[in-house]
């Protein structure tokens, strides 16, 4: 659901001045109480409605509200600005004044204005305002007809702003109430900052908690929208990466990589060509290990392993610098010399291009040697590297492994899979040609190769074809294990599915015989009940026949005897497709489709299922006539029909058929709601079944599920009644 901590502001400064006994404002007060008013909704949604105790409603019982305090500071404070009549009742009794010494004022001017407006003294028959004063527009030339104080003038001086003396006193009256005002505005202030302040210690163990709380939900906010994993810790050192996806790049175009170091090695050399996605193998590692350390779920599948590391150490990038007089080469050196100075064997290290910068024989042994430091500790390490060099020191090593980002030779770009185990080629020779670069040249440049290197090309080249026509067969193995296994699921529902059909049937059929039996028995005694008392009155053998009746009725009444195959007939003589026939194994009747194979085995179609079983598994089905009892025909009422359908892992046609078997079952007994379960999946099941149910007359109406309902997984059906 959605976080239960709603938006506060940051009230750490008005904590600081509370400590202090301060009179805050009112912006700050409003503060204080909207981070109140979160308070109390994060501690009524975690904390309400819980059966069992949890971390984060544990967390949040120790919140402190201060309903009270909030409540009043709502009440009392409108805005930054602006604080409500009601605030006091000193306050509300002094605004009441000011404003009837305001109408006072008001009146007295316009009973002025009207006999100086006559007069012609006014420049115009208005009312105006002037230092919170009201005053009169007077025309210079008659300001000696208007007793009073000048207040201001206009641009031109033509006009003259009065405050006529009849008003002065009223205007000294409001601007001492107006003063009162203030006072009693500042005294109301200091009493709600003093309330805060006594409560000191509860508002600031609050804003830590909500701070906690709202630091979890952001987490748990970000997992949803990276669809992320909770990764195992373990103490081993072993990282394991399953389908990691870098979290700045786009969820559904990135491509997913696999990676995992620690357990029979400790260092991982990464090579591959330019583009192909080392970089950002390193600071996807990285940024994994750094977001597991801070609490954060991991863009990967169920299974990533991560240890917790001491420290974190990257080279990665060109840090060269002329204000520092460094090179490419001396800005690496003196980070990786920094490294080497601080890791541990509980450290992880990342380094980029190691070696690079300097002249290749020397950048190849200083890196090896690096390389040989750091296994040697048993360093957890990832390197990107084009050195062959490199690529023969971790084949030669135990505790290094060759990895590679894989290229597609005919397409000639890079795939962005990591393949680990299996080193890799820069393939500098084809990205060049493929970008223009003249035959002969290349030509040319692969006779400057040596002929170690060039041998080891042809077998990293080998290695490369072997692992690809491995890799397809190795998918299409998997995919045909899937099938398997899938159709052994289905196998399995469909007999689970016979043994509980077969088991209700003959509970039902033990339900019936009963009824019938027990209503023959009472008939019987009934019957005996009326001969014995028409025996009294004329014919004494009456009671003799009633008994020979009621035992010949118990013989006729079903009882209730072992379980037997009823439908079994006799063994088939000749396989005929079409006709009728029993499964003993199932105890399920059905329809032969095919004749006996070299294996012994037929086809045979029960409802909608289609399954191969044994030849000699099969019967006859017998002929059955319908039960007679007392004369009359005895019929097997209709099944009760379930409250739902699940047709997930089905065909569209074939999850369309079964709804609308189902749907015909449950509106002949009248049930008004059903359930189809068909899954989230792709929505391909969920878009079939709508655009049947739109079809359906016997369907009222249809919505997907709600929350607790199953959501989209689910769609709700109301049948016309």
């Amino acid at each position: 659901g959605a976080s239960p901590i709603r938006g506060f502001p940051d009230i750490r400064p008005v904590l600081a001045r509370i400590r202090l006994d301060a009179v805050l404002s009112m912006r700050e007060l409003l503060d204080m109480a909207a981070f109140l008013r979160a308070v109390q909704t994060a501690r009524r949604l975690l904390c309400e409605g819980e059966t069992e105790e949890t971390t984060l409603s544990a967390s949040a019982s120790l919140l402190t509200p201060l309903r009270d305090t909030e409540e009043a500071i709502t009440r009392a404070i409108l805005s930054d600005t602006e604080m409500a009549d009601d605030a006091s009742p000193q306050l509300a009794s002094l605004r009441r004044q000011i404003r009837r010494q305001s109408e006072a004022v008001k009146e007295k001017l316009t009973a002025l204005m009207r006999g100086l407006e006559k007069q012609g003294v006014l420049q115009d028959a208005v009312i105006t305002m002037r230092f919170d004063r009201y005053v009169l527009p007077v025309v210079a030339a008659h300001k000696k007809s208007v007793p009073g104080i000048v207040h201001d003038q206009s641009a031109t001086g033509a006009t003259l702003f009065i405050e006529p003396m009849a008003v002065v006193e009223i205007h000294n009256d409001i601007r001492r109430l107006q003063l009162e005002e203030q006072e009693e505005i500042q005294r109301i202030l200091a009493d709600f900052s003093h309330r805060l302040y006594t409560a000191a210690a509860q508002a600031e163990s609050s804003s830590q908690l909500m701070t906690q709380l709202d630091i979890v939900f952001a987490k748990a906010r970000l997992a949803r929208l990276y669809d992320g994993v909770c990764p195992g810790i373990n103490s081993k050192g072993v990282l394991d990466i399953r389908a990691g996806r870098h979290p700045l790049l786009t969820q559904h175009t990135v491509v997913p990589i696999t990676v995992w170091v620690g357990e029979t090695f400790t260092v991982l050399l990464i090579t591959g060509p330019n583009t192909g996605g080392k970089t950002v193998t390193l600071k996807t590692i990285g940024l994994f290990a750094l977001m597991t350390q801070t609490g954060l779920f991991l863009p990967a599948e169920e299974g990533t392993q991560m240890p917790v590391f001491d420290g974190i150490f990257a080279d990665i990038g060109d840090e060269q610098s002329i204000e520092q007089n460094l090179s490419t080469f001396s800005s690496h050196m003196k980070q990786i010399a920094s490294i080497m100075r601080e890791v541990t064997p509980r450290s992880l290290v990342l380094l980029d291009e190691l070696g690079a910068g300097t002249d290749p024989a020397e950048g190849a042994a200083l890196a090896m040697s690096i390389l040989e430091e750091l296994r040697r500790k048993r360093i957890r390490t990832v390197v990107t590297s084009h050195y062959a060099e490199l690529k023969a020191y971790s084949l030669s090593h135990a505790g290094a492994e060759n990895a590679s980002m894989e290229f597609d030779a005919v397409s000639l770009r890079p795939t962005y899979r990591l393949l680990v185990g299996v080193p890799g080629n820069s393939n500098a020779f084809l990205i060049s040609a493929k970008l223009g670069l003249e035959r002969s040249l290349i030509d040319r440049a692969r006779s400057y190769v040596d002929e170690d290197a060039r041998k080891l090309d042809k077998v990293l080249a080998g290695a490369e074809e072997y692992r690809v026509s491995a890799q397809a067969q190795r998918t299409e193995a998997e995919q045909l294990r899937r099938t398997l296994e899938k159709e052994k699921r289905e196998l399995e529902k469909e007999r689970k599915a016979l043994e509980q059909e077969k088991e209700q049937a003959v509970k039902k059929a033990k339900r019936e015989a009963e009824k019938i039996r027990e209503q023959a028995l009472a008939e019987a005694n009934d019957t005996i009940e009326k001969l014995k008392k028409l025996s009294e009155q004329h014919d004494p053998s009456a009671i003799f026949k009633a008994r020979e009746l009621r035992k010949k009725l118990n013989k006729t009444v079903p009882q209730e005897e072992p379980e037997a195959s009823a439908r079994k007939g006799e063994a088939i003589r000749e396989f005929l497709p079409g006709m009728a026939v029993f499964a003993e194994t199932l105890q399920k009747e059905g329809v032969l489709l095919t004749r006996p194979n070299g294996k012994g085995k037929v086809m045979v179609r029960f409802g909608v299922i289609q399954t191969e079983v044994d030849a000699s598994s099969l019967s006859a089905v017998r002929e059955e006539k319908p039960a007679v009892q007392g004369g009359a025909r005895v019929h097997k009422t209709a099944e009760a029909v379930p409250l739902s359908l699940d047709v997930r892992g089905q065909l569209a046609e074939e999850a369309v058929l079964n709804v609308d078997r189902y749907l015909d079952s449950a509106f002949g007994q009248h049930i008004q709601t059903v359930t189809i379960i068909h899954g989230k999946g792709t929505g391909a099941l969920r878009s079939a079944i709508s655009a049947y149910l739109k079809t359906n007359k016997q369907v009222k109406s249809f919505r997907m599920g709600a929350y607790g309902e199953g959501d989209a997984g689910v769609t709700v059906v109301e049948m016309k009644m």
